[in-house]
């Protein structure tokens, strides 16, 4: 983060008595999980409203866990919260309007997602509910939320650039890795000599979301003939998302196995996969944009996208799509 967006979140941060976190996602709950850490040095007190699969999957205490409509409902004066991008476009808009109504400041930060205008506004787009102020982490989703929003009035001021916290947090904790420390995982998975390709799924497709044109089971296909035509002799690791079933996965890895391709299913942690890595491929996730700020190589898989796709792929990436 450069200096001066750096002073204008702490800035944004610090205006508050008091700041209280709703993550329902994955990748919402990593970024507002580090920007509580910047919340807790500042001393500001708060506490975890959590749904879904942030709920069933974190590791936060029972004790500092409330539901967001009581944290709404005993909110004081100086009190704000933030939130972050989850697939339920509607529980996003329904959390909003509970805090307007009781004249609670809200802060939307985005990760790499982009749904810019599904979070604030309904389906049939009668509807359009704001946060009191959102936070993106660049140049890229800065302009796209503009224009998703363009009818907005003021919407200069209600954008605040910044970076993407939980990436920045993960390519530290990631380039602190020793070479005797990666050696080791290297010998554990029984790696040899051979370099080590790590994919990263996306999530399995949700209903009522847009058709994308492949999904992770066509770009697994895909993946083990694109190695067997190539001659990719490397291991291929396949780290499932949080919202698979890795069991049923590592049941069916039998169906990716193709003569000639060393490629295995592992519930390994992404960023202990992205640290012993030569290349990192996937389909839309953020850890292929956390691979190019570690200077490897990555591809992104998104073979048959539809427009729809095409709009919703990570600029970032874009470069590197196979499609």
């Amino acid at each position: 983060m450069l200096q001066g967006e750096d002073q204008a979140f702490r800035s944004l941060v610090s205006k508050y008595q008091r700041i209280h976190f709703y993550a329902a996602d994955p990748g919402a709950f990593d970024m507002l999980s580090e920007i509580k850490c910047i919340v807790q040095e500042l001393n500001i007190p708060g506490r975890w409203a959590l749904e879904g699969w942030a709920l069933l999957n974190s590791s936060i205490p029972e004790l500092e866990l409330s539901p967001v409509e009581e944290l709404i409902k005993t909110a004081e004066f100086g009190t704000c919260l933030f939130l972050g991008p989850q697939i339920n476009f509607r529980r996003t808009r329904q959390i909003l309007s509970l805090c307007q109504n009781v004249s609670i400041e809200t802060v939307f930060v985005f990760d790499a997602w982009k749904n810019y205008k599904q979070h604030f506004v309904s389906p049939s787009e009668n509807e359009i509910i704001l946060p009191t102020k959102i936070v993106v982490p660049d140049e890229f989703a800065y302009q796209g939320v503009k224009k998703a929003l363009s009818g907005t009035k003021n919407m200069e001021n209600i954008l605040i650039l910044a970076c993407h916290f939980a990436m920045m947090a993960a390519c530290k904790r990631i380039l602190a890795r020793s070479g005797e420390w990666i050696g080791q995982q290297k010998r554990l998975l029984q790696v040899g000599d051979k370099r080590v390709i790590g994919v990263l799924l996306d999530p399995p497709q949700e209903q009522g979301m847009p058709y994308l044109g492949y999904d992770y089971v066509s770009t697994l296909k895909y993946i083990t003939n694109f190695a067997q035509n190539n001659e990719i002799r490397d291991r291929i690791i396949v780290k499932p998302h949080p919202r698979h079933s890795f069991q049923e996965l590592k049941n069916d890895e039998h169906i990716w196995k193709k003569e000639g391709v060393d490629i295995e299913i592992h519930n390994i942690p992404p960023e202990d996969l992205l640290a012993i890595s030569d290349e990192v491929w996937g389909m839309t996730t953020i850890a292929l944009v956390t691979a190019l700020n570690l200077g490897k190589l990555v591809r992104s898989f998104q073979v048959g996208r539809t427009e729809i796709a095409r709009d919703m792929s990570n600029p970032h990436i874009e470069p590197f799509v196979v499609a």
